[in-house]
């Protein structure tokens, strides 16, 4: 056996324990548990809705699909374009370029969304007020592709794994920013929360002049997790609100934005 021949089963040796390892840390993260005693509901939403409002609904749905999906394609067709004429510049420049790219291609999709929203009535912000709060974004992306750009050619100079670090590190990134973005979200306390929320610190946030939409959401990790509900979806009668309250506290409880991250690596590889 030539030591090209060895070379190359050790090679592929080594893939197949890493894609084991991949599949089964894959398989670990998508186990879940449904409680035993979870009551069973017989909800129709044509309970409580006309058929009228049900087709409404499904048209904003629609919109709000086709929209993600046509960002998702135009932002493949940026990095095809940009991976089949790489532009002649430093790592930095290039990484800002592939990151104005890619928000340049996800404008389309933001203004449908908001057409959309403010045609069935749900967003209630001017245009002028959604484009102010939407422009800086891309400040965000252009300064992330550019660290990540320069930071990927630094990694790949060092080492020939430069894959792995640079795919822990930007894990890394993303974990510290899911740590640490509750602590600037500017939620006020809420005072009577929902039932079953004790020993969670549970926040709202005043949107009602922005939109119509009802959400909550269960942010952060360790001591900075919390749970944030809309004043919009407060208004809700207490037993719907109490469903709310268990659901998010079930993300927090499951350990979910952790298992996010581990998706994050996952995928990053």
């Amino acid at each position: 056996m030539s030591d090209t021949t060895a070379t190359r089963i050790g090679r592929a040796g080594t893939l197949l324990v890493l894609a084991a390892l991949w599949l089964a840390a894959a398989v670990w993260l998508w186990r879940t548990r449904v409680p035993a005693n979870l009551p069973a509901a017989h909800v129709s939403a044509s309970d409580f809705f006309t058929p009228g409002e049900l087709k409404r609904a499904d048209g904003h749905v629609r919109a709000i699909r086709l929209a993600e999906l046509g960002a998702f394609a135009l932002q493949l067709g940026a990095l095809a374009l940009l991976a089949l004429r790489p532009p002649r510049a430093r790592a930095w420049v290039t990484g800002a370029l592939l990151g104005l790219a890619l928000w340049l291609a996800a404008v389309p999709s933001a203004v449908v969304t908001e057409w959309s929203q403010r045609r069935y009535g749900i967003s209630l912000q001017s245009w002028s007020a959604w484009t102010l709060a939407f422009l800086p974004s891309v400040l965000g992306w252009v300064v992330g592709g550019a660290i990540a750009g320069a930071g990927v050619v630094a990694l790949a100079r060092r080492t020939s794994r430069w894959w792995l670090a640079a795919a822990a590190l930007a894990t890394a990134a993303v974990g510290a920013y899911a740590f640490a973005s509750p602590l600037f979200g500017g939620g006020e306390l809420l005072r009577q929360p929902p039932p079953g929320l004790a020993g969670v610190r549970v926040e709202v946030d005043h949107v009602h002049k922005e939109t119509r939409a009802a959400n909550a959401e269960a942010i952060g990790i360790g001591p900075t997790q919390r749970i944030v509900f809309w004043d919009t979806i407060l208004r809700f009668p207490p037993r719907e609100l109490a469903v709310i309250a268990a659901h998010e506290r079930a993300h927090l409880d499951r350990r979910h934005i952790p298992k996010g991250l581990a998706w994050t690596l996952l995928f990053l590889l």
